[in-house]
Parts: C-alpha cells; structure tokens; sequence
C-alpha cells in the first residue's frame, strides 16, 4: 500500500513540475497493444518515459507490433501502417517512437511467457528496424509492459530496452524457447 502512495506522489510531483517547465517531455509516436488492461496505466506509463501527452501520436493493434511484422515478412503494402507512420514522424517531427509489448498478450495467444516474449522481441525489432532504415533521424525505444496480478489490475512493471539490449535479451531468450522458434 505504501509503494502505491509513493508512486502516486512520485507521478504528481513528475506532473507538476512537467506543468512548470521544469522537466523536458518529448513527443513520441506509440505503437501498443490494443488491450483494454493498458489503458488504467496510460497516463503514468507515458509520465515515466517522459513523453509529452499532448503530443503524442498513438497507432493501436492488437499484439502491438504484431501484425505490422506479418505484413513486412510477407512483403506485403503496410498500407494500413505507412501514412499514420508518415504523418507523426513527417509533419509532427515526431524523432523518438516507442513499441510496447506486454505479457499475457491475446494477439499472439502463447501460454509460454519465453516463446511469448521471444516472438515480441523478434517482431518488435523487425518493426524498429523498418522504421530506422526509412527514417535514420529517428530513436526506436523497445518497450516490455509486465502486468501483476489477475487479470493485471494490481499494477504493471515497465523496462525499457535500446536496440541493443533488446538484441541481447532476444539471444538470452534462446535457451529457453521452443526448438520451432530457435529457426
């Protein structure tokens, strides 16, 4: 209970001196899950990795990145995907995006948390390369959503990963995934 105030404190002061000036937010474009259990924990998500909610450019589907990485393995036109992508990093200068993933995903639908993560890992990066090679200028941030309890209503951890520690995690990730994924 004590942790709850302390974080909620925390998310206040972050707020206030955000509304001061005091502390630099940026404009992001999220790319997340669609799931309904993320919403409770979006304003204080978007306060911890410091992106402006005023300028944020949000594209949610279900499994995050999920199907966009089916689309570019398949060669096929991310029309759905490319003129939101185009808008936020063209016209709203947007230069940093975030690719959330999160346990317990319906998109995917794997009981196994490792094959689970490890194909988060693996479409996320896929995604977040697409996105850096069409637009150099921009920082592909790599973010793991890890929700408590039943359900994940009592609270959620965040990690947030660089490419190259998602890489490193992804190889880590190897020893324990199913011998179809290792492929």
């Amino acid at each position: 209970m004590r942790t709850t105030r302390i974080r909620y404190l925390s998310y206040l002061i972050d707020s206030f001196l955000s509304f001061l000036g005091l502390i630099k937010k940026y404009p992001a474009l999220v790319i997340e899950c669609m799931d309904p259990r993320l919403d409770k924990h979006w304003r204080k998500t978007l306060s911890f990795l410091r992106i402006d909610s005023n300028r944020c450019d949000k594209i949610h589907l279900a499994g995050s990145a999920r199907f966009i990485a089916e689309a570019l393995k398949k060669k096929k036109d991310c029309d759905f995907f490319e003129p939101g992508l185009k808008v936020s990093l063209g016209k709203h200068h947007i230069k940093k995006v975030y690719i959330f993933f999160h346990n317990g995903c319906g998109g995917y639908g794997i009981e196994y948390w490792a094959d689970e993560l490890f194909l988060q890992l693996k479409d996320s990066l896929l995604v977040g390369d697409s996105i850096e090679s069409n637009w150099p200028e921009v920082e592909v941030f790599y973010v793991r959503q890890r929700l408590k309890g039943v359900g994940g209503y009592e609270g959620m951890k965040l990690t947030m990963l660089t490419k190259e520690e998602a890489c490193k995690e992804l190889n880590g990730l190897k020893a324990f995934v199913s011998e179809e994924l290792k492929s």
